[in-house]
């Protein structure tokens, strides 16, 4: 004889959504020339084809630039983002696992050995008064969401 489980869907509602697997991710290039605030939450090193390399996870909030398909809405925040651009992790490894929020415009340099890649890295010097009135009530909108003191 057999039993009929009752279905553990019955009744839910057709809006419920269901977390999937993500087939593609924000990089870097993607923000090229534009403002942003790297909160470092890991620095890590991984197994590369040309050997080890340290790479950085940071949540990035993306202060100014016109929305893309995967992140529709500027301001915004990309959470966990993996960061291997050498440029990029030598100015952020010093505020691994400290709340510090390091403030850059992303830019982009052809490769020295392979001008059809870009090489990412921050402009340190170039971030004004007006940049900085800008992110900051984003970072402390960041801050409240994540309820960090």
């Amino acid at each position: 004889m057999t039993e009929e489980i009752e279905d553990p869907f019955a009744g839910a509602e057709d809006t419920d959504e269901f977390a999937t697997a993500t087939t593609e991710w924000l990089r870097l290039e993607d923000l090229d020339e534009r403002l942003v605030i790297f909160r470092v939450t890991k620095l890590g090193t991984k197994k590369g084809d040309d050997g080890p390399y340290e790479y950085i996870e940071a949540d990035v909030i993306v202060i100014d630039g016109p929305p893309l398909d995967l992140l529709p809405t500027v301001p915004g925040v990309v959470s966990a983002m993996h960061i291997n651009a050498t440029g990029v992790v030598s100015q952020l490894k010093p505020y691994a696992g400290k709340l510090v929020p390091f403030i850059a415009r992303l830019d982009s340099v052809p490769s020295k050995r392979n001008k059809n890649i870009k090489v990412m890295g921050v402009r340190k010097h170039e971030i004004t008064a007006a940049d900085k009135a800008a992110a900051l009530p984003e970072w402390r909108k960041y801050k409240a969401e994540n309820q960090i003191s």
